[in-house]
């Protein structure tokens, strides 16, 4: 017997004990991904739809807290859930990213690498996933990306090649522009009434 036969022998008696073990792909096409609206957003990689962590309530304080914080800042401009294209076959959807004003195009989709991103973990996030988009947004030529985790209440600045230095107290800078997010700061909201 073939090992090719054997093979499809093997996943036919796995669907049979276990039948809703085994996902299925349906593959989508960039342009029904882009003319699709999901709630809430998708990233779109490689032709699979991969659905985001559904926000809780403390990602979603720190979410709004940082928009309003950067919303006034006079060299950049801030933007929530935007889709970015990382590649022709790729897609994310950041939490927040901030883009230099003198950069910021007429685009609904963002095709060039933005100056920040911002991931803020939500309870059910995986490491490996978080791993995937940071990797994602440096292979598109993004020069600074932070995670902030609002259950440990720490960040993370991350560098190409999977590095993250691990920032318990203290700011997260950016020289130019200035951008400069005090932890103490983003976790007070997480406690303001």
């Amino acid at each position: 017997m073939s090992y090719a036969i054997r093979n499809i022998e093997v996943i036919h008696l796995w669907t049979e004990r276990y039948p809703n073990r085994m996902a299925t792909t349906t593959l989508v096409s960039v342009e029904e991904y882009l003319a699709t609206d999901y709630e809430p957003d998708a990233d779109y990689i490689d032709g699979e739809i991969e659905e985001r962590t559904m926000p809780k309530k403390k990602h979603s304080r720190i979410q709004v807290w940082l928009a309003a914080r950067w919303v006034e800042h006079p060299e950049v401009a801030v933007y929530t859930e935007l889709r970015v294209r990382i590649s022709p076959t790729r897609f994310r959807v950041p939490d927040i990213l901030l883009i230099k004003r003198s950069q910021d195009l007429d685009e609904e989709i963002v095709t060039r690498p933005p100056l920040l991103i911002v991931e803020i973990r939500s309870d059910e996030d995986r490491i490996h996933r978080m791993l995937e988009r940071i990797d994602d947004y440096f292979a598109m030529g993004v020069p600074h990306c932070w995670i902030l985790d609002p259950y440990e209440r720490v960040a993370y600045i991350c560098s190409p090649g999977s590095r993250f230095q691990l920032v318990r107290e203290g700011s997260l800078t950016i020289e130019s522009p200035r951008i400069e997010l005090r932890l103490a700061d983003v976790f007070a909201a997480l406690d303001a009434r």
